[in-house]
């Protein structure tokens, strides 16, 4: 419903002729989606959670709490992004869109047509700056340096997702201590990525989408 919605507003305001580039994250048909990707061993998302159970198991926060911290993303398929332009809600213009695996955009959807689809990945470009200078490092400098890129790769993992830890603990924690477990929850995070770089990464998984407006 809410990407109904969107591409409804979209529709008015996009002038006839005129084309509308739609990025949005997604989940690939292989199970992939933002922090797991064929590149790397671990899933970032997956990774968290153990942590945050353990930290449940290790008497650090309560089994509530850790039940109480969700992230409330769904990551699409591509057929789910298609389904306006290919389901009861959509007109009875004919389309010749050609999309990934075989999906076709069969219809338009209130006067938009799909032109083209497919999936697209975005590498993290911590982990490739990692491939690249442990290809140059001393062996007796690797482990220092691995510290040092899991200091530069880890926030940008918590730029977005310190907030949900903190919303998850209990409001009868001090501010301080909510903050004092989530440092402590990155911190684990920061030493498993130092000891493992290779099998830790945030790759970008998305779904690309042509859409115009035809000239009346």
């Amino acid at each position: 419903v809410d990407f109904r919605l969107f591409l409804r507003q979209r529709a008015k305001e996009l002038k006839p002729g005129g084309k509308l580039g739609c990025v949005s994250f997604a989940k690939t048909e292989d199970g992939y989606f933002l922090g797991k990707s064929s590149h790397v061993s671990e899933n970032m998302h997956g990774y968290f959670s153990n942590i945050w159970q353990d930290f449940a198991n290790e008497g650090i926060i309560t089994q509530a709490e850790f039940e109480n911290t969700n992230f409330p993303n769904h990551y699409r398929s591509l057929e789910e992004y298609l389904l306006p332009f290919d389901g009861s809600a959509g007109d009875a213009r004919a389309t010749a869109a050609v999309v990934s695996n075989g999906v076709r955009g069969k219809r338009s959807f209130e006067g938009l047509e799909l032109e083209a689809a497919d999936y697209g990945e975005v590498r993290c470009p911590y982990y490739l700056g990692w491939l690249n200078e442990r290809k140059h490092l001393p062996a007796g400098s690797i482990k220092e340096a691995a510290k040092l890129h899991a200091n530069e790769y880890v926030p940008t993992t918590r730029t977005w997702s310190n907030s949900t830890f903190e919303s998850g603990l209990s409001r009868s924690r001090s501010s301080e201590e909510r903050a004092e477990i989530v440092d402590t929850m990155f911190q684990r995070y920061s030493d498993a990525v130092a000891a493992a770089p290779e099998d830790h990464a945030m790759d970008y998984l998305h779904a690309y989408m042509m859409i115009g407006k035809p000239l009346a």
